[in-house]
């Protein structure tokens, strides 16, 4: 009797660790993905700042970077806007949410992030 439950607690850890395993197979991609993104848009809006992009470049740019590392984005979802600052000095606001679908064998899963950033816009 004892051996059978045995034999049954290592099916089940067996079955968990190989669920667990196939969710980091499938899932751990999409993580990484998103902070190479997240860093990649950091870098983008910086050099908006200090390049004085409008602001339809700097939609465009994010828009064409989200596709690059196969990321979609929500309709009316990218936000750039300009504001005026103390003492000549504007700042470039960026809010975006973007997703990718993921097929999980059973079901299809949508992961969705927001992303906000904002830079000066620089001039001497």
């Amino acid at each position: 009797m004892a051996a059978k439950q045995g034999r049954t607690g290592c099916l089940v850890v067996l079955l968990v660790t190989i669920l667990f395993g196939f969710l980091c197979y499938r899932m751990g991609p999409v993580y990484l993905a998103k902070v190479e993104l997240e860093d990649e848009m950091a870098r983008l809006i910086s050099r908006a700042g200090s390049q004085h992009m409008t602001q339809r470049a700097v939609r465009n740019n994010v828009a064409r970077v989200a596709q690059m590392y196969d990321f979609s984005i929500e309709p009316d979802s990218l936000k750039a806007t300009k504001t005026k600052g103390f003492a000549r000095a504007s700042e470039l606001k960026v809010r975006v949410t973007f997703f990718r679908e993921v097929d999980l064998a059973v079901f299809q899963h949508r992961f969705s992030f927001n992303y906000k950033a904002s830079t000066f816009i620089g001039g001497f």
